[in-house]
C-alpha cells in the first residue's frame, strides 16, 4: 500500500484507504484523492465511466450498425460537486445502461 502526499514533507497524520472487504483489481486499484476534507475514489469513477461507455457503444451500434467500429481517443471533462447527500448512481437512475 502506498500513500502519496503532495508538497513538502511535514509532520502530521494521514488517513489511508482501508482495503478490508474491498475487491482489488490488477494492476492498480483503490486510488483515492483527498482535499479539503473530501475524498474521491477514482477507481469507482473509472468503473462507472466504463458502464456508461458500454451503454453509449450499445446505443451507437443500434443507430449506426453499418459504421466501422474503430478505436479513437476521447476527452471527458468532469465537474465534481460535493453535497451532503449520498451520490446517485446514474445507471440505477436510468441515465445509462
Amino acid at each position: 500500500m502506498f500513500c502519496m502526499i503532495s508538497g513538502a514533507s511535514r509532520d502530521g497524520s494521514y488517513n489511508l484507504v482501508n482495503p478490508a472487504g474491498k475487491t482489488i483489481s490488477a494492476p492498480i486499484d483503490l486510488v483515492t484523492i483527498s482535499a479539503f476534507g473530501k475524498d474521491v475514489n477514482l477507481s469507482d469513477l473509472v468503473t462507472r465511466v466504463r458502464r456508461i461507455a458500454k451503454g453509449l457503444d450499445k446505443g451507437l451500434r443500434k443507430v449506426a450498425p453499418d459504421k466501422p467500429r474503430t478505436g479513437a481517443d476521447a476527452l471527458i471533462a468532469l465537474e465534481i460537486e460535493f453535497a451532503d447527500e449520498a451520490p446517485q448512481d446514474p445507471v440505477a437512475a436510468g441515465g445509462a445502461t
